[in-house]
């Protein structure tokens, strides 16, 4: 039968694990929280670059459509004045001349007038995307703030809720031998994800099965001493009282 100093002691160490846990899992939350709102501003960014770049369009097609309409004005003053000159001209020789320019400068400002509509179309398009992508980035800004402030919510809590388990963690380690938690802590610092294992009824490692020699198994299951696995290295300790009598049996 395990000794009740031995059973303290492993009772405070699968404690401890469960403290080291408790801790670990909101470390991990804390750690996820950054991420989950480095996603968020990463969008607004994306949304924010988008409407820039549509501002700079809108103000290029705007510039372009200007453009376009002085040249309608002018090609208008030139069809005028062809007009006007084709009423002052007195041989039917100048007059076929002026006529000529005339259905030029037709040709040239039903085309200029076509580039303004196809600008105002341009800019009408450019506006309405650009509407649709201001809007969406003003959601998302207010998403984010509010996600932002959810955030600092959840960091201060999960730092309070450390710092509380972190002092039940001082407490335990204060009843634990310092071989055994100079142990503890050094599987804590690998891979493996329990500290401690049970001794099986058939005398092996309750965690990687490794064989344990009789000696050392005996030592564990009468509670004089703790042992570490030699295979991975976890905290051994005694089995259940009830599956001692049934390896007795």
């Amino acid at each position: 039968m395990p000794t009740s100093e031995t059973v303290d002691a492993v009772d405070a160490l699968l404690s401890l694990q469960e403290v080291d846990e408790e801790i670990d899992r909101r470390r991990e939350r804390l750690e996820s929280l950054e991420p989950e709102l480095s996603d968020r501003r990463q969008h607004v960014q994306e949304l924010e670059n988008r409407a820039q770049e549509l501002r700079s369009r809108v103000e290029e097609a705007e510039s372009q459509l200007r453009q376009r309409e002085r040249t309608v004005k002018a090609a208008r003053e030139t069809l005028k004045r062809l007009r006007k000159k084709a009423d002052d001209v007195q041989s039917m020789k100048q007059h076929k001349a002026v006529r000529k320019e005339i259905i030029s400068a037709e040709e040239n400002l039903d085309s200029s007038e076509d580039d303004v509509l196809d600008a105002m179309q341009e800019v009408e398009t450019l506006r309405s995307r650009l509407s649709d992508v201001e809007e969406e980035l003003e959601e998302e800004r207010e998403d984010y703030e509010a996600a932002e402030a959810d955030v600092a919510t959840s960091r201060d809590e999960l730092e309070e809720e450390i710092e509380g388990w972190k002092e039940k963690k001082r407490v335990l380690e204060e009843q634990i031998e310092d071989r055994l938690l100079d142990a503890y802590r050094k599987i804590r610092r690998g891979t493996t994800e329990s500290a401690l294992a049970p001794l099986t009824p058939d005398g092996v490692c309750g965690h990687c099965f490794t064989f344990v020699p009789p000696q050392r198994r005996s030592e564990i299951r009468s509670g004089e001493k703790l042992h570490t696995c030699e295979g991975c290295g976890v905290i051994l300790y005694p089995p259940s009282r009830e599956e001692d009598e049934d390896d007795d049996g």
